[in-house]
């Protein structure tokens, strides 16, 4: 029974990177074509696809290949494991790289706005903060 359990696991793994990790990587190469104006691709890039891709990816292919990775270990299938660690590396890699890539930085705040808050005192007859 277990080799059959692994073929299948390792069917649906083909199937699931088929799915979510191999158009990941589609859509790394378009962001490489768009970020370098390469000329063999059409710039097809999509950055809300692309980080719904890498996060599908990376959740999907890895978990897949980690129940195949668990399988093999248990029943002791040295090239199975191999196998199956690579496809969990591949699909984790791939996935939170390409996340990585296309997820915009965070706006950089003003410096003001780190200052702490402080009363001061300006024109007029009273010297004492408002409020307090």
């Amino acid at each position: 029974m277990a080799p059959w359990t692994l073929v299948a696991v390792g069917v649906a793994w083909l199937v699931a990177a088929r799915w979510t990790v191999f158009p990941a990587m589609g859509e790394l190469v378009d962001w490489l074509a768009d970020q370098f104006a390469l000329a063999f691709t059409t710039p097809s890039f999509d950055p809300p696809e692309a980080r719904r891709l890498g996060v599908v990816s990376a959740v999907v292919g890895t978990g897949i290949a980690l129940v195949g990775f668990g399988l093999a270990l248990l029943w002791r299938r040295t090239l199975a494991v191999v196998l199956f660690a690579c496809g969990a590396v591949n699909s984790l890699v791939v996935g939170l790289s390409l996340h990585a890539l296309v997820t915009p930085d965070e706006p950089e705040r003003p410096a003001w706005e780190d200052r702490p808050r402080v009363c001061q005192e300006h024109s007029g007859g009273d010297n004492r903060c408002p409020g307090g």
